[in-house]
């Protein structure tokens, strides 16, 4: 049984956090599916949004995270970005041929836009 929290404040931060850094991993996780493998070497392709290596599976995770679909099993955030991200790069409204995206967000330039 859990010892009882100080009352709200600093005290209880500190009691709160010690508590979260503590705890065991109550989580047990079934090891990766092969997969996930297969689905890693495709998005660490140098073009995982080309049509070649998008068709050979990449684009089943992409229209199950679009139509709401659950997954058969969990996927690490990772490889969650790169779906999207492979999927951005394929949709020329979002992402225009032969765009490249600045190193870094904080330029302190904002492009040009055009009104709606």
């Amino acid at each position: 049984m859990a010892l009882p929290l100080p009352p709200p404040g600093p005290d209880h931060y500190t009691a709160r956090r010690s508590r979260w850094l503590a705890a065991p991993d109550r989580h047990t996780h079934p090891p990766a599916p092969q997969s996930h493998a297969r689905l890693q070497r495709l998005l660490n392709h140098p073009d995982p949004h080309s049509d070649p290596v998008w068709n050979r599976g990449i684009n089943q995770v992409w229209e199950g995270f679009k139509n709401g679909s659950r997954l058969k099993h969990r996927l690490p955030m990772s490889l969650v970005i790169k779906i999207i991200h492979a999927a951005w790069r394929r949709d020329p409204e979002t992402w225009p041929p032969d765009a490249v995206a600045p190193d870094s967000d904080e330029t302190g330039h904002v492009p040009d836009a055009k009104p709606p």
